[in-house]
């Protein structure tokens, strides 16, 4: 019986070791989700400071955010370049807010290809829908 006790106890801590190592792979946190470069595909518009019903307005517009570890911005597709702005992260204990320039943007989805954003004012919503992808059409350096 002593003859099958190592090879037990070591099968077994490589399979906490693989699992460990899965669970790690799996559980990333918003906050590190958001890091890379974002095509906004859609937004909306809400009357009220609700992004719920219907919305009001839908757009279709295309434009790029990219989002550092503590920066976010938009691209300027005419000259290639990011306007930054500092943010700080703030986990609600959900999916987590970016602050900003005295705006709060909600993280009400996300996902490693998927994020949507809520934006509230006094009197209105604004909804966000982006895709990450790994470059900006015409921006070979972003």
């Amino acid at each position: 019986m002593k003859k099958y006790l190592l090879p037990i106890l070591i099968i077994g801590f490589l399979g906490c070791d693989s699992e460990s190592i899965s669970n790690t792979l799996d559980s990333q946190e918003p906050s590190e989700l958001i890091i890379g470069t974002w095509r906004q595909d859609s937004w909306e518009t809400y009357s009220g400071m609700l992004c719920s019903d219907t919305p009001s307005n839908i757009f279709t517009e295309n434009y790029y955010l990219v989002i550092t570890e503590d920066n976010f911005g938009t691209v300027n597709l005419d000259n290639c370049t990011i306007t930054n702005y500092a943010y700080t992260w703030i986990d609600n204990g959900g999916n987590g807010y970016i602050s900003s320039t005295g705006v709060n943007r909600n993280i009400t989805t996300i996902s490693d290809t998927e994020m949507t954003i809520e934006v509230s004012t006094s009197s209105s919503c604004y909804k966000y829908y982006l895709t990450k992808v790994t470059s900006v059409p015409g921006c070979p350096d972003l």
